[in-house]
Order: structure tokens, then sequence, then C-alpha cells
């Protein structure tokens, strides 16, 4: 009788995660709470906002907000559980000298960020290749995290995007930048809130 229970892996198979190369990564809170940030229209640069129109910009594929005739990126506000997973991601470009965060952005309970591995050689110059994996990197931020909020705030997965190539590199750079702008299209939107 089949295990029903068995979750299905959303990794590649036969892909080395040890490789050098990049990696877009999602890591969700907990319940999809929103305790990581607040995304708002600063009323200081945008006075009594009136939203006149939200275009699609066909192009980038992002939503537009116009407000009181004009553009408005919105506003992101980390809260102190935010403020420590940036923190973090300072602690994990110490923890391996291999690792380059090239992007990310803290949404309300979710994370993205890009993160490039890459090969190491001892000090006699021999290759070594990469020192680390993806799942390495995202159980150090997931564990330090924790330990500091004092409470477990993460999904137990993640999901990962091998980047194939420098236009794979480029569309998902583009994707998290706009990430606030799309907030309110974003599939994890309506999903419960939380703490601020």
């Amino acid at each position: 009788m089949p295990n029903k229970f068995v979750q299905k892996s959303y990794r590649y198979k036969n892909y080395d995660y040890s490789k050098s190369g990049g990696y877009f990564i999602t890591v969700c809170t907990k319940d999809k709470r929103h305790i990581l940030s607040s995304i708002s229209i600063d009323p200081v640069t945008c006075p009594n906002p009136r939203i006149d129109a939200q275009k699609v910009d066909e192009k980038n594929h992002t939503q537009i907000t116009i407000v009181n005739d004009r553009f408005v990126y919105p506003n992101l506000h980390l809260t102190n559980i935010g403020k420590i997973v940036e923190d973090t991601f300072i602690e994990i470009l110490n923890f391996q000298k291999n690792i380059e965060i090239c992007s990310y952005v803290i949404m309300p309970n979710h994370v993205h960020l890009i993160i490039l591995i890459h090969d190491s050689w001892d000090p006699n110059g021999n290759f070594i290749g990469a020192t680390t994996t993806v799942s390495n990197i995202i159980r150090f931020l997931k564990n330090k995290v924790t330990k500091k909020c004092g409470a477990q705030i993460w999904q137990k997965r993640f999901y990962d995007h091998i980047l194939r190539d420098e236009n794979d590199f480029c569309n998902h750079s583009i994707y998290i930048q706009n990430n606030p702008v799309n907030w309110i299209n974003d599939e994890y939107f309506s999903m419960i809130g939380g703490i601020s």
C-alpha cells in the first residue's frame, strides 16, 4: 500500500545542489503570516493619496499604481523580525566566503533572494569546488532567525529555481525588484495577517 503521507519533492532530480551557480530562492513564513514587513504609500511624498488607476506594464508584466496623476512606488517597512532576517543575510555572507546574495526582498510573509555559489580553491591553488549547498544556506538562515526570535516563524520547505543563464538571472532580479509593486496581485496577499 503506498504511503499517502510522502510529500512531493520540488527539487530537480539528479541535480547537484552543491555545484556553483545561481539560485532564486523563496522562503515563506509559517501559515503565511504577515510578520516580516508591511507595504504602504508614503503620505509625506504623496499627500491625500487618491488611486487614479492601476495599469499593467506589458513590457515588465507589473502592475503600476497611479496616485494623484503620477506613478508611486510603494514603501516597504521591515518589522523587527524582518530586520532580524536582513541582518542574518549579512551573517550568511560571513558563513561562507564563496556565497554572494545579489538581490533580495523581504515581503510581509515571504522572502525572495538570489544566491550565487562560487567555486573555491585551497591556498595552494587546487580546485575545491563549492563548499556549501543551497540547503545548508537556507537551514542556516532559518535556524539563526528562529533562535533570535525565540519562535518558529518559517514554513518547513522552501522553493528554489536554478538560474539557467544571464537572461534568467535578469528576469528574476527584475521580479524581486518589482515584488512590492505587485504585492496586491501576489498569491500570498490575501493570506492571514499577523503581528507587525
